[in-house]
């Protein structure tokens, strides 16, 4: 009889496990020196907001150390490089919101912003297809947001924790924020701001049936303010700089490639062990920063207790892909955009036909409706390069993925 590793980590406790497994013991005896790590903070998490928790850190005179997963700082934010002419093109982060927190941060590593929506130049033809049909929807008109848009900023004066960082929320929540936010945009006559509004909740899934709450706190004063008068974007378009200068700034106190195996909190502080390139490490810290998303499948390695992991798992995520293309035909002054012939608000919808589906794909499930199951694609647009498209697409959960074949491409930007 073969019994297969995960049933034996169910029958094993966190503590039967390590006991058993001496690489994640908690003892510091079971760790030569160098592999012990003293610091004030553990950062979990080298994404934006956990490269900016680790870099306060480090200017309030305090230790720190950043365990991330990929090989780079910055989370969702990709660069990519011409490695002939040297141009580089943002495809993962674009922009970023007009606010003291932004320049301050960016001003202290050197590296100058300027207004701008991140959009290509040069476009002399723009497209709105409906990309279930392949069709150009040649009677669409994008509305004027401007009197939604008042009627929506007042919504959100209304409801000011809305607009501050985390999630702040009175008890009870107000109901109105908690019906469907098709139901409050009919409420507050917001139509004209549907279309924009989705356009940057994408990854969502059907924005109309998700709580209001949820949108309102995405699409916040900061977001409005931005869609409205314009975002900051680096000079040098190249978002991933600031991360580059931040790794460089914290040095060795960050661990690439690594992984968390196991934590154990109390009120005396924390320990994490640690799998990097170079082997485990234990990780001794006064506090811990945790920057990633707080989904159980994420948190393998914790010592969760019940209400943690009866709270974080009943979240969800939706779904937010990015890349670049080559040799699409599409000349490279033309901008497609996504858009519904027949849908409320012409919102785009799940975008490829079941019969291109192979029924051996892993995102072939019958029983499910298309839009839930099936990405929806939001556009294509050119970049500084010639010949290579930026795409966006999105799903309201991320899409399966064979256990054998983790794909490299596109990137996630959920």
């Amino acid at each position: 009889m073969f019994v297969s590793t995960t049933q034996v980590l169910s029958l094993l406790s966190l503590s039967q496990l390590i006991s058993a497994l001496p690489s994640l013991s908690f003892d510091t005896a079971a760790y030569s020196p160098s592999c012990i790590i003293k610091r004030d903070v553990v950062v979990i998490g080298g994404g934006s907001s956990g490269t900016y928790a680790a870099i306060g850190v480090r200017d309030r005179g305090k230790s720190v150390a950043v365990v991330e997963a990929q090989s780079v700082l910055g989370g969702h934010t990709n660069t990519y490089t011409d490695p002939a002419t040297g141009t580089t093109v943002d495809y993962g982060v674009v922009v970023f919101d007009n606010t003291t927190t932004v320049t301050s941060y960016f001003k202290r590593f050197d590296v100058p912003l300027t207004a701008g929506t991140g959009a290509a130049t040069g476009i002399r033809k723009r497209y709105n297809v409906d990309f279930r049909t392949g069709k150009n929807v040649t009677n669409y008109v994008s509305p004027d947001p401007t009197a939604a848009f008042e009627a929506y900023a007042a919504q959100l004066q209304k409801y000011l924790f809305l607009n501050t960082p985390g999630w702040n929320l009175p008890n009870p929540v107000p109901a109105e924020l908690l019906i469907p936010f098709g139901d409050f945009v009919k409420k507050y006559k917001l139509d004209g701001a549907v279309p924009i509004i989705n356009s940057y909740a994408q990854g969502f899934g059907d924005t109309l049936s998700i709580p209001t709450l949820y949108i309102m706190k995405y699409f916040s004063l900061s977001v409005l303010q931005g869609a409205q008068t314009g975002f900051l974007t680096t000079v040098r378009h190249d978002n991933s700089e600031i991360y580059v200068k931040a790794r460089a700034e914290l040095g060795n106190d960050v661990f690439l490639n690594s992984k968390v195996l196991a934590t154990q909190r109390n009120d005396k502080g924390v320990k994490v062990v640690v799998q990097t390139p170079t082997g485990n490490k234990l990780i001794l810290a006064k506090k811990a920063v945790i920057s990633i998303p707080p989904l159980l499948s994420k948190l393998a390695g914790f010592d969760l207790s019940k209400s943690e992991r009866s709270l974080f798992g009943q979240f969800l995520t939706g779904a937010y892909y990015t890349g670049l293309l080559r040799n699409t035909g599409i000349p490279d002054d033309v901008s497609i955009t996504a858009v519904g012939a027949d849908t409320p608000y012409n919102l785009p919808q799940g975008t490829v036909p079941r019969s291109l589906i192979p029924p051996t794909s892993p995102i072939w499930r019958p029983a499910n409706p298309l839009p839930q199951t099936v990405p929806t694609l939001y556009g294509i647009t050119p970049t500084a390069l010639r010949g290579i498209k930026d795409i966006k697409f999105g799903n309201s959960a991320p899409s399966p993925t064979p256990p054998s074949k983790q794909p490299s491409s596109p990137k996630s930007k959920s």
